[in-house]
């Protein structure tokens, strides 16, 4: 799997309003563990429990003066019952579900094995209705955003 952090998520959030950011005059920042790569962002793999697959670093869009704040800080996949959701860290505005903003909803399939790695690659992803939030409304739920890609480790 490529990108410079393995075992790791790389998503670009989404092309249009990343490319609204940088046209505004913006700032995209990654911080902590994140690392910003030309189509997306890679956030590293930390670790399992009960159906969460744990990644960290944080991802800042901010424009007109900071009155645009968007953090993805933290993502995690819940995986349930065939379904699988992004979750972010969620700020004061936006936590439910014990602190986690549900992001989106992700088409993921079968992963392929890469040596010791599982790996989805190029999932779909959809604005969740309590996701819209962190983008001020500005994005309908069921808007698609950018794919995700991401691998963990195998079990033995």
């Amino acid at each position: 799997m490529s990108g410079s952090i393995s075992p790791h998520l790389a998503w670009n959030v989404k092309t249009s309003f990343r490319s609204y950011v940088d046209g505004a005059g913006g700032v995209i920042e990654a911080t902590g563990a994140a690392r910003s790569e030309p189509n997306s962002f890679l956030f590293p793999y930390v670790g399992e429990e009960a159906g969460v697959l744990r990644f960290e670093g944080a991802v800042r869009f901010t424009a007109h003066g900071g009155a645009m704040n968007l953090l993805v800080e933290n993502p995690w996949l819940h995986v349930e019952d065939g379904s699988t959701r992004l979750s972010v860290a969620g700020t004061e505005a936006t936590r439910t579900a014990g602190g986690r903003l549900f992001l989106a909803q992700l088409d993921a399939t079968a992963p392929a094995t890469d040596g010791d790695e599982l790996s989805w690659v190029a999932v779909p992803a959809t604005l969740l209705a309590e996701g819209a939030v962190a983008f001020d409304f500005n994005y309908a739920a069921g808007t698609q955003l950018d794919p995700v890609t991401y691998s963990v480790p195998a079990r033995p």
